[in-house]
């Protein structure tokens, strides 16, 4: 009797263990369509704005975005972060977003992050950069083709045209015209710990290789 029992104890936990592992293999497939969170190695304090995140979801920052994702925590085009306090975000993080705004609304658009961001915070652009475009194209010979979509975005929705191309040299003014100092190149890895699947540290396939195309600066509110 008590190995019957025994036996009968030992049936239920392995259909216990069935239905759990059953359970949870079919949530991962409902959940397979969704990007997979990352989750930096590295996590600075205070409030982190990810703006323009689209598929992306980098855990601990706020993902603000034109389109509704579900990781999506805030649904916005303007990006005009109404919602947050002056001077109560530390990080701001845009990677390939800021082009998709005319020039006339760049200047506004950098001193509302300015003016959102606390003292020593810090933004965080990464955009095409017209010279490593402009050298893809010649090695290339004036192939138009391979760096039009870099270029002038994918045009693959409503949202995704380029209206605006940034050098090094040409950012760097604009983002001090701004009051932004300590103006720096940035790495991905050095940021999040990892990289996060975006064009920060993705390469444009060329028929000469892979060629990196982004410019990334960071610049700091430096004072009150």
């Amino acid at each position: 009797m008590s190995s019957f029992r025994s036996a009968k104890t030992s049936l239920k936990s392995v259909l216990n263990t069935v239905q759990q592992r059953a359970h949870w293999l079919s949530l991962a497939s409902r959940q397979s369509e969704k990007p997979v969170p990352i989750y930096p190695a590295k996590s600075p304090e205070g409030i982190k704005v990810h703006i323009g995140s689209g598929a992306i979801n980098v855990q601990g920052w706020i993902n603000i975005d034109a389109r509704a994702f579900a990781h999506t925590h805030i649904v916005a085009t303007d990006f005009d972060l109404a919602m947050f306090t002056d001077g109560a975000i530390s990080h701001i993080y845009l990677c390939h977003v800021l082009e998709h705004f005319p020039y006339s609304e760049v200047d506004s658009i950098l001193r509302n992050f300015f003016r959102k961001l606390a003292p020593d915070g810090k933004v965080y652009i990464s955009v095409p950069d017209f010279s490593r475009l402009v050298d893809v194209f010649q090695e290339n010979k004036g192939d138009l083709n391979i760096i039009k979509s870099a270029l002038m975005g994918g045009q693959d929705y409503a949202y995704n045209f380029h209206k605006a191309m940034f050098t090094e040299q040409t950012l760097t003014k604009v983002l001090e015209a701004t009051g932004f100092a300590e103006i720096k190149t940035w790495d991905t890895k050095d940021l999040f710990g990892a990289e996060v699947g975006d064009w920060s540290s993705r390469t444009l396939p060329t028929p000469h290789g892979a060629r990196f195309i982004s410019l990334n600066l960071c610049a700091t509110k430096v004072g009150p």
